[in-house]
């Protein structure tokens, strides 16, 4: 009822925020406008010093003008305009250099190299995955288990995670930007990932794990035990599909999984 409410409650349409958007940046090309409600998506404040609260629903309008990204966020009851920031070129870590190319036009920057093995598509990795839309809107969040990481296993990834991963290195950082044909393609995987979606994630190899055709560890790895590790403090209390800030400075710390049960599919 109380969201019903406040859809009623919108005196805005997507059309009128779009077009405020751009009068107030300057023109550009709009990327995206998405309606937000204060319960349903509620949210940790998308810029340091912003509101802590959302009372009204609002509409974030995402645009490009002279190379650069904006956020405008609109008050869908007043109107009134609530933010507008320019966006980071990727969310997340920070990277520089040059990016390599893959032939299906995956890209991705090495922010630093590992020195250990790297995994084969029917392998698996354990540590931090990041995944972004190109709005900054978190899907996916290894920072909300208990000690911040992931097991994945590459078989149950998406093409362009695997194509990206195998040249990775374990103890490796890397930025990996996903062209729509190379992860959920035309019609997405609603309701998190939208039609034609470039995704961008933040992944952190802490361990390899070479795995038999049954998808259990091979050899000395399978009677690995986890290590005791210090207390981790826990991520912003949001659920994946919501901004969230920055990830914090990584930290490696191996702590083998006893099992690779449940697994993260991507």
């Amino acid at each position: 009822a109380k969201i019903q409410e406040q859809i009623e409650a919108t005196k805005v349409s997507l059309e009128e925020a779009i077009a405020q958007a751009k009068a107030h940046v300057g023109g550009g090309v709009v990327k995206s406008a998405q309606l937000y409600l204060p319960q349903a998506d509620a949210q940790p404040p998308r810029t340091p010093g912003a509101k802590q609260e959302q009372a009204n629903p609002e509409i974030d309008v995402l645009l490009y003008k002279d190379g650069k990204a904006h956020r405008v966020t609109i008050d869908a009851v007043s109107g009134t305009i609530v933010e507008s920031v320019v966006v980071p070129r990727f969310f997340g870590w920070e990277v520089k250099g040059d990016y390599v190319e893959l032939p299906t036009f995956v890209r991705y920057y090495d922010i630093e190299e590992g020195d250990g093995p790297s995994p084969d598509e029917d392998d698996a990795i354990f540590g931090v995955i990041v995944g972004y839309l190109a709005d900054g809107t978190v899907f996916w969040d290894s920072r909300l288990n208990p000690d911040g990481k992931t097991v994945l296993q590459l078989r149950n990834a998406i093409p362009g995670l695997k194509q990206a991963l195998t040249s990775m290195r374990e103890g490796g950082r890397r930025k990996i930007i996903i062209p729509y044909t190379q992860g959920y393609g035309l019609f997405g995987s609603p309701p998190l990932i939208p039609s034609n979606a470039t995704l961008i994630f933040d992944i952190a190899i802490d361990k390899v794990y070479k795995l038999d055709a049954q998808g259990n560890p091979e050899g000395e790895q399978a009677q690995e035990k986890p290590k005791k590790k210090k207390a981790i403090p826990p991520p912003p209390p949001a659920p994946p599909g919501k901004r969230l800030p920055s990830p914090k400075p990584y930290e490696p710390e191996e702590k083998p999984p006893a099992a690779l049960r449940g697994a993260a599919s991507v």
